[in-house]
């Protein structure tokens, strides 16, 4: 195992805010701890990899996606209000609460009865946007992990001309993750949950994430001229390759 403490300042020597003092520490504890050192070099090779990728700016659609996925609410500062039962409850307002609920009533219960009468429901109106998805969504792979420092799963699943490769993972060291796709299919998107922070490196045919914790997100990617492709994806921690798996996606 590597001290986290010694982690944090293989990190700041990275960011180039290491002291004098704190240089000479970690590189001490480096040349006494070979895994630390083959970390350390790991880290070194993803930042050096992260920096020679071009810049590219994210489309219009990715960005709209990424907002639309976040629950605002959630944020939103809650504001008190001045709200008193008692005046829920004043005899101004019985009679209008009174005449409110039995006219809700009877527009439920005229509802029910009219669609009963009618014979109007249909199962498959019940479909809507949640429930199309899952009725056309097929899953193709369903891989769990279960390693020493890392854990979780890695699900393939096809709609139409879209697949999505769905990661759920978590590890207390920090692991890098590398999807390689042919060039016959096209990625359209990175969809991670809110509270998911991570690294990511979008290059021609390869996306690289990179950190530690839990972390989930979808890649989405669309082909509609072949009937199957490869995607290759590889999990590498602490210098090593611990994963390294093809995925088939077909209709």
């Amino acid at each position: 195992m590597i001290d986290n403490k010694y982690i944090e300042l293989m990190n700041k020597e990275i960011d180039n805010v290491i002291t004098s003092d704190e240089k000479i520490k970690l590189h001490e504890y480096l040349s006494s701890n070979a895994a630390a050192k083959e970390y350390f070099n790991e880290l070194l090779l993803t930042n050096q990899y992260l920096d020679e990728l071009p810049d590219r700016n994210p489309s219009e659609n990715l960005k709209k996606q990424i907002l639309n996925s976040i629950n605002f609410d959630k944020y939103s500062p809650k504001i008190k209000s001045k709200f008193s039962w008692r005046y829920i409850f004043s005899p101004k307002l019985k009679l209008a609460y009174t005449f409110a609920v039995g006219l809700i009533a009877g527009l439920i219960i005229y509802g029910v009865i009219n669609n009963y009468t009618n014979n109007s429901l249909n199962v498959d109106d019940a479909y809507g946007t949640i429930g199309l998805e899952n009725k056309n969504t097929t899953v193709l792979e369903n891989l769990s992990l279960n390693y020493d420092e890392l854990a979780g799963k890695i699900e393939v699943t096809n709609q139409g001309d879209n697949f999505w490769l769905n990661v759920d993972l978590n590890s207390a060291q920090k692991f890098n993750l590398l999807v390689t796709y042919p060039d016959n299919i096209k990625f359209e998107s990175i969809q991670p949950e809110p509270s998911s922070i991570f690294n990511c490196a979008i290059d021609k045919n390869i996306i690289k994430t990179s950190d530690s914790g839990k972390q989930y997100y979808r890649l989405l990617f669309s082909q509609n001229r072949l009937s199957s492709a490869v995607l290759n994806v590889k999990i590498t921690q602490l210098g090593k390759i611990i994963y390294d798996h093809n995925l088939k996606l077909e209709r």
